[in-house]
């Protein structure tokens, strides 16, 4: 079978990893031909065994696009592909424009939360029209699919996040009094002045740490904030850096997102065995991954006191720690990287064959 894979880059996110492992495992496990279109960058070194295609386009935004569907188009065409498959909503966009015409079964992957993504109008516009011509799509979970109707639910796939390997199990209860969490530093996303307020209040009666491991946009403005509520030495921005040596000398981790795919950052925490507290953001990953009180606290979106509450009690049960720490470890089995390749293949096969799930 020949097999297209349409995104923008392979260097960075979720579903770039994503897509490097289905490429590697359709091609090294099920002996798959395997082209690959990179729409913003160039070739993949890496895959020196696939052949790559680069789509640059010149000029004002329109003739762009235009020559960009353009582009993509004739190398579906000229490569004949059994099945096309794209990640990320602006070029699953052009991906469809491009083949509107074509009878190649074309899967789309939706790797974060509709409601949020994109942010601009146009975009959620032209979603809303085209992508109910795909003949499949991936969902990471039930909460996505749920967005977009019956019609193209019923005929796409949940598939969540994998897991590499196996971790090595932490061991939280001999680490520090620190709380971590990884993520950008975005307050559009991310939310994290809600998580320094609540820290805020609940640092006056606990005497722990809380690290940011990550950077972005608005590094400046939660700076300001530690500086203006004299938290210089209970809060620490790391800055963009290797993220389990933070998880291994943790207590306990964090998430306080107003959206979310399935976090990868949350999966990792869990994953290690840490005592986890996350938003129940949009998009329901965090849902997916935590079952209140069982695996971990799971707490509404965009509630402070909640927050102030929930790391209160972590901090001060050292038996909830080790029950919610031993099930949240279980999620290796659970989300385990043969079992999430396997499901992502099998629905690829049944919709190049004509199938649908």
């Amino acid at each position: 079978m020949k097999i297209g894979f349409i995104i923008g880059t392979l260097n960075f996110s979720g579903a770039e990893k994503i897509a490097r492992y289905l490429i590697e495992s359709l091609h090294k496990d099920y002996s798959h031909e395997i082209g690959l279109i990179l729409l913003s960058s160039n070739t993949y070194p890496e895959f020196d065994y696939v052949k790559q295609f680069t789509v640059k386009t010149t000029g004002n935004v329109v003739s762009r696009l235009i020559n960009r569907q353009k582009k993509i188009r004739q190398i579906v065409e000229s490569e004949g592909f059994d099945v096309v498959v794209s990640f990320g909503v602006k070029y699953n966009l052009d991906v469809m424009e491009a083949l509107r015409h074509s009878k190649i079964p074309v899967i789309l992957c939706e790797r974060n939360d509709p409601v949020s993504d994109p942010a601009r109008k146009s975009l959620r516009i032209r979603r809303k029209l085209i992508y109910k011509k795909a003949t499949g799509f991936v969902f990471q979970t039930e909460r996505i699919a749920d967005f977009f109707g019956e019609k193209i639910k019923s005929r796409s796939a949940v598939i969540p996040n994998f897991i590499e390997k196996k971790y090595e199990k932490v061991d939280h209860e001999a680490a520090e009094n620190i709380i971590v969490i990884t993520a950008r530093l975005s307050e559009k996303q991310k939310n994290l002045s809600m998580l320094l307020r609540a820290f805020n209040r609940f640092s006056k009666d606990n005497d722990y740490k809380l690290y940011l491991v990550g950077d972005g946009p608005d590094e400046a403005m939660y700076r300001s904030y530690i500086k203006e509520n004299s938290l210089e030495d209970k809060v620490v921005l790391t800055g963009k850096q290797k993220v389990m040596p933070y998880l291994k000398n943790a207590k306990f981790f964090v998430l306080s997102s107003y959206y979310e795919g399935m976090p990868n950052s949350l999966i990792e925490a869990l994953a290690v065995g840490l005592p986890c507290i996350s938003t129940d953001c949009s998009g329901g990953g965090a849902a997916a991954l935590i079952k209140n009180g069982e695996n971990g606290i799971l707490i509404p979106s965009n509630d402070e006191d909640a927050m102030v509450d929930a790391m209160t009690k972590m901090a001060n049960d050292p038996e909830l720690r080790t029950r919610l720490a031993n099930e949240a470890y279980k999620i290796n089995e659970t989300l385990e990287f043969n079992k999430i390749i396997s499901m992502w293949i099998d629905y690829i096969e049944s919709v190049a064959k004509g199938g649908k799930k």
